[in-house]
């Protein structure tokens, strides 16, 4: 049986690819990290974030510890230039000192038990002045009301109820998320504070989803 984040994921970019207020975040990071020239997309997932960061020319290493999202990712981007594909865990990042000038982190934080010390990884493995980019969920994301709003985009572009049944099992791991997030996720006041006592100047703040979701930018140094 495929475990959580591969159902998850398996129709990521039909759903959430298509959800005018997913794409505000990874416009978001995107936007954050357009001048950078190697960027370590954390999480990476199917590479929504990947794809828009290699199609500026950037270099990006992707990395997620899920297989066969990383399939998904290799499948659409094996064709772009720049791409380094690692299956690894991301609590502890493979990488020495200043490997990147640019991190992308999109729905990636509220996974980690110990959230700091993924910023200080981060934090470690960024040069001097380079730039960090979050999105995260806030402890008061409605996510029934997300998703129904989700539901209805879909509907008008006609791609449901084509796609009812990848859109259930999407609910189904979604609300499993939900679980997740009321367990970790971390407010906006404790966001700010992690990020300054890593050592990162916040350079922009932006609130999505309603005020459920934050967006933040971040320079090391």
């Amino acid at each position: 049986m495929a475990d959580h984040w591969t159902l998850h994921m398996q129709n990521y970019d039909l759903l959430q690819g298509n959800f005018s207020e997913y794409q505000e975040l990874v416009d978001f990071i995107v936007r954050s990290l357009q001048d950078c020239k190697r960027v370590l997309d954390v999480g990476a997932g199917t590479g929504i974030i990947t794809q828009r960061l290699l199609q500026l020319k950037i270099s990006v290493t992707a990395l997620d510890s899920n297989s066969s999202a990383l399939h998904l990712l290799e499948k659409k981007c094996r064709d772009m230039n720049g791409l380094t594909i690692i299956q690894h865990d991301a609590a502890l990042l493979p990488f020495s000192e200043k490997s990147f000038d640019g991190i992308a982190s999109g729905l990636v934080l509220y996974n980690f038990v110990n959230p700091k010390k993924h910023l200080a990884e981060c934090y470690r493995v960024l040069e001097e002045k380079g730039h960090l980019a979050i999105t995260n969920p806030l402890p008061h994301l409605d996510v029934a009301g997300l998703m129904e709003r989700n539901r209805v985009e879909l509907t008008k572009k006609g791609i449901l109820p084509k796609a009812n049944d990848a859109f259930d099992e999407l609910l189904k791991t979604t609300q499993k998320n939900e679980e997740i997030l009321k367990k970790n996720t971390s407010s906006e006041s404790e966001l700010v504070s992690m990020l300054n006592d890593t050592g990162f100047q916040i350079t922009a703040i932006r609130k999505t989803y309603r005020g459920g979701m934050i967006s933040l930018s971040a320079k090391k140094g």
